[in-house]
């Protein structure tokens, strides 16, 4: 786990997973271990196109700026496409770092950039 500052707090970077395996990243206080934030929103109907390390980060709203952060800390690479989905106006498509894969390979969907 990493710790990033967002919005003047320190947050803990953790790692898990929606129904179907689709990669979740969460934030957490790191003072007090309150919630802050789910950085990543689901998108099942796009998971056929993007293998598991892929995550769809939503940077709008009480999100704004949260991309910022996890590409400045190396959480996720810079984004590779926006989607659409009838629950959200848009989320962009993130590959996650390496470093961060607990394990799982992750490959570049090819023409995706």
């Amino acid at each position: 786990m990493t710790d990033i500052k967002y919005k003047g707090h320190i947050l803990k970077v953790e790692f898990g997973h929606y129904m179907g395996k689709r990669r979740a990243i969460s934030l957490t206080c790191k003072e007090d271990g309150f919630p802050f934030s789910k950085a990543t929103v689901n998108l099942p109907e796009y998971d056929r196109f993007y293998g598991e390390g892929f995550v769809f980060i939503k940077n709008y709203s009480e999100n704004k700026g949260i991309l910022e952060a996890l590409i400045e800390h190396d959480i996720v690479e810079p984004p590779i496409e926006t989607l659409s989905s009838s629950f959200i106006e848009k989320a962009a498509v993130y590959q996650i770092n390496g470093e961060y894969e607990e394990g799982i390979f992750v490959t570049k969907l090819k023409g995706g950039n």
